[in-house]
């Protein structure tokens, strides 16, 4: 066959495309999608050689095997037209363009062999532990909520790789989800997993995606692990991440951090009060210490700066009365955030 053709629906498109998108540096002017027939459907990829993003498209077709890459700027314009339409491509092999009709406009689109880096693994064998979260009654992913809630400590752009992102790991069958940035750490447990012992560290961009559209889709962790590497898949709706987590680097051992495991001492109390006492005492966003000291009879968490002090309602365990330590309060004020 010297040409294919076949017709998506422009919402699945989209979905697709914004996905593989997160694999991908959106400044590079050149960086781009893959698209290749494969057991009778559709797959859109990317990858930037630290993990690749792939989905699966049902689609209408006429065509044999094919494989080819396009600019994502290119892919973003086709998703934008098709808004709550079809897109049907054409392709005559050979040449160096795409046809795209959507409604009565017709697209012509630049194809290049396909150069998407995406990392062609080869996960032979049941995976080491594979795990499945589901929203819960209240309609909220769990493991989502438990993303949202440690992501903010994740490093951004730091040379130390194995921050910029959220570590998960497995202790006598406790999943823990843990993000620092060196200065802020942040964890939590999302129950009883019974998983084997292992810390992974999935990639920033990864977490994005899942924030961004996972939040109502059942996720499926697989983890694999060789004598030299070792690779996480994860799953959702029909697309499908995977990366070699051994790449990150190894995450800081929190079993090491002594304060984690007094889980008896903890301070509990509003946030609207805190972020309103922080706005109150100190209105630069610039440096601004205050004191912290505890009064476990009275139930009170005093904030003091040279400003003035607040006292805010609190419940307190396994603290009685005393200072605990300072902190920045427009650094406190941003973290809460």
């Amino acid at each position: 066959m010297n040409s294919f053709d076949f017709v998506v629906e422009g919402d699945e498109l989209t979905h697709a495309v914004s996905a593989a998108a997160f694999a991908l540096n959106k400044r590079d002017k050149d960086a781009k999608i893959g698209m290749r027939m494969e057991d009778g459907g559709l797959v859109i990829e990317a990858g930037n050689g630290h993990f690749s993003v792939n989905s699966r498209v049902q689609i209408e077709h006429d065509s044999t095997y094919f494989a080819f890459s396009f600019r994502l700027k290119d892919a973003l314009n086709i998703c934008k037209a098709a808004k709550g339409e079809k897109a049907e491509f054409w392709y005559a092999m050979g040449t160096e363009y795409v046809n795209v009709f959507i409604g009565g406009a017709e697209l012509k689109i630049q194809v290049f062999e396909n150069e998407t880096k995406v990392k062609n693994i080869n996960l032979v064998g049941a995976p080491d532990y594979t795990g499945d979260w589901v929203y819960n009654k209240k309609g909220v992913n769990g493991f989502v909520d438990a993303l949202n809630n440690v992501s903010y400590a994740q490093a951004k752009k730091d040379v130390r790789y194995y921050l910029c992102g959220v570590n998960l790991s497995c202790k006598d069958g406790q999943l823990r989800l843990a993000a620092t940035d060196g200065h802020r750490l942040a964890t939590q447990n999302v129950g009883n997993a019974l998983c084997p012992d292992f810390s992974a560290t999935i990639h920033s961009d990864i977490i994005s995606l899942l924030q961004k559209q996972a939040k109502k889709s059942v996720i499926t962790v697989n983890f694999y692990k060789s004598e030299y590497t070792s690779f996480v898949k994860i799953g959702f709706d029909s697309v499908t991440i995977t990366a070699e987590t051994s790449g990150m680097g190894k995450f800081p051992d929190l079993n090491r951090v002594d304060y984690l495991a007094k889980t008896e001492d903890y301070i509990e109390l509003y946030k609207s009060d805190l972020l309103n006492a922080i706005k109150t005492l100190c209105n630069s966003k610039g440096f601004c210490p205050a004191g912290i000291s505890i009064d476990g009879d009275n139930a009170l968490l005093t904030l003091s700066t040279k400003h003035g002090s607040i006292s805010l309602q609190a419940s307190v365990s396994g603290i009685s009365r005393g200072d605990v330590g300072g902190v920045n309060l427009p650094y406190l004020y941003d973290v809460l955030l």
